[in-house]
């Protein structure tokens, strides 16, 4: 009759326990390291980490062995994952600390695969044949004796760990948290000092090697979370102050960008004031010839009619003056914050007048102006954007000729989009220039228009300040602006 099945004793439990810890630190570091491939650190710890995995797996089949062949079996399980665990942590350390140690990660990498290599090769020269009855915890098991010649390679593993303390120890002021790494290697190599003098025989008792491991991972882990911590302090105090400073910067863009804007608006008025100013001499001139008619129309009671005809073109007069002087004044002001609903068409429609002085003679000014939702935008900059765009097409047209050239304004709704072209019969733009046409200082700026180069790139600025989107197209026979605006209230332009 078969035995009934045993049940497991408390060291191969608590073993079994310490490995499912180990390979939770495996996986973590794996984790980490797949996070962030330049932090090899995490690898070779977790390289490690497999290694105290595999031979805390062959010490809980030795607490489970009764007989002298499965303790065999189960001690070179022990044995085999030591390259892992030896090359693992002296990477690491390497690592961790940025010291090198190729030397001693040379040395100890070969010595324990030519030791592992041997004796899983001659299992006989790893065993004397004898079997050992040892009791942990009060469960007994069977262990096979070691024959004397790994005797000689055992104390090597310590000088190793030796060595690691002695890097930890040098190095602990360097680290925040090295001197608990450092105490957490002392408590690790006092372990395996236990499981070495265990293996020679010079006592009998639970191995403790794999729980050494542990209590060092646990110690590396909360060191990690601990920077972890602090770095987030860190960062949320840099963002903090990061916040502060890009809203400073902000701030100073936004005002050396409004000292632009308004720069270029006043280029632009002041390329055409020689026109304005014979815009506006006309009128007044007008006036000032019926005003010395007007009196003696008005001390003749006779020409009534001639007087009221007199009367009406002076007010027609100052009534353009007013217009064009208003005009002037709102598109040249400095506060141009005052966003909100602009009509399309009434910008257009302003700019006119300003803009009929610089085509007088270059060539003539045509409209065909559909009604258009409202857009978003200041009423002064739309203004501009439209002014800029008349004034560069006029000033692609040479003067002499007006009769035979047509600035073209229209707007339209189409697409669920307000569209504004302006088009002119000009010499047209090379097509190499078109793809830095918006750039400041742009070549096709004619350096006459008082712009100093930078009304197409304000105009693009503008546009899309307000969502909206600026193309050209052009050939020897002119060139066409188009621009794209949302309408007001539209999820685009909110």
């Amino acid at each position: 009759m078969a035995d009934p099945p045993r049940a497991m004793g408390l060291a191969s439990i608590t073993t079994g326990a310490f490995v499912v810890l180990a390979a939770c630190t495996a996986l973590y570091n794996l984790w980490l390291f797949a996070l962030r491939p330049q932090e090899r650190a995490h690898l070779w710890l977790s390289v490690s980490a497999l290694g105290v995995v595999g031979i805390g797996i062959g010490m809980s089949m030795t607490y489970e062995s009764k007989d002298l062949a499965s303790a065999q079996v189960a001690q070179l399980v022990s044995l085999a994952p030591a390259p892992l665990l030896v090359t693992g942590f002296l990477r690491f350390t390497s690592l961790f600390l940025g010291v090198r140690i190729r030397w001693i990660e040379w040395t100890s990498g070969v010595f324990t695969l030519a030791f592992v290599l041997v004796f899983i090769g001659n299992p006989n020269l790893l065993f004397s044949g004898e079997q050992l009855e040892v009791v942990v915890f009060g469960a007994p098991h069977v262990q096979a004796a070691f024959s004397p010649f790994p005797a000689f390679g055992f104390p090597a593993f310590l000088l190793m760990f030796l060595a690691l303390i002695g890097l930890f120890t040098r190095h602990r002021d360097q680290l925040d948290g090295g001197r608990v790494l450092a105490i957490s290697i002392v408590v690790w190599a006092l372990a395996a000092s236990n499981d070495v003098a265990i293996a020679m025989g010079l006592f009998q008792g639970p191995q403790l090697f794999p729980m050494g491991f542990v209590g060092f991972a646990m110690a590396f882990t909360g060191l990690l979370v601990q920077r972890f911590v602090a770095s987030v302090d860190q960062l949320e105090a840099s963002t903090e102050v990061l916040h502060q400073v890009v809203e400073e910067k902000s701030q100073e863009l936004r005002d050396k960008d409004h000292e632009l804007t308004h720069g270029s608006r006043m280029a632009t008025v002041g390329a055409i004031s020689a026109g304005l100013a014979l815009e506006i001499h006309q009128p007044v001139s007008i006036v000032s010839d019926h005003l010395k008619e007007l009196e003696a129309a008005f001390k003749d009671p006779g020409d009534a009619e001639r007087f009221d005809h007199l009367l009406g073109e002076s007010r027609q007069g100052i009534d353009r003056i007013r217009i064009i002087v208003s005009d002037l004044l709102r598109i040249s002001r400095r506060d141009a914050s005052d966003e909100g609903e602009v009509s399309l068409v009434r910008a257009v429609e302003s700019v006119l007048p300003i803009a009929q002085s610089e085509a007088r003679s270059r060539a003539m000014i045509k409209t065909h102006l559909q009604a258009v939702p409202p857009i978003h935008g200041s009423e002064t900059l739309v203004s501009q954007i439209v002014l800029n765009l008349v004034v560069n097409a006029l000033h692609s047209i040479p003067e002499g000729s007006p009769e035979e050239n047509i600035v073209t304004v229209r707007t339209l709704f189409e697409d669920e989009c307000v569209w504004l072209t302006v088009e002119d019969t000009g010499t047209g733009i090379p097509e190499e220039q078109i793809p830095s046409l918006f750039d400041p200082f742009s070549p096709t700026e004619r350096a006459d228009s008082g712009e100093l180069g930078l009304g197409l790139a304000v105009t693009h600025q503008l546009v899309t300040r307000y969502r909206g989107r600026i193309d050209v197209e052009s050939g020897p026979t002119g060139t066409r602006f188009i621009v794209e605006f949302p309408p007001a209230g539209s999820e685009e332009g909110s």
